[in-house]
């Protein structure tokens, strides 16, 4: 709770849980790809090498849907995609 009179205004307890909350929360968004990386390297080597692979004309194509998709995803269709790469994996997330 970063604003004062916000955090007077739910309690002590509500900014307690909210604190402890995000601590576990953190721990546990850190922990799952740290041993899903152990237990599978290949799969973490597969993802890297794609997202910094060439890219492919379909990755120009989404960085340029991306931003007008946004505001119009009722006329625009993004095009299919056989492996995400960083191009489209950018594009999602800005999405």
């Amino acid at each position: 709770m970063f604003v004062p009179q916000l955090a007077q205004a739910v309690g002590a307890d509500t900014v307690f849980v909210i604190r402890m909350s995000h601590r576990v929360l953190g721990f546990i968004f850190v922990l799952v790809p740290l041993i899903s990386a152990i237990m599978a390297p290949k799969g973490v080597a597969h993802i890297f090498k794609n997202l910094f692979a060439k890219w492919s004309s379909d990755d120009k194509k989404w960085m340029l849907l991306s931003f007008p998709y946004l505001f119009m995803a009722k006329w625009i269709h993004m095009p299919d995609q056989d492996e995400v790469k960083f191009g489209q994996r950018f594009a999602d997330g800005m999405l």
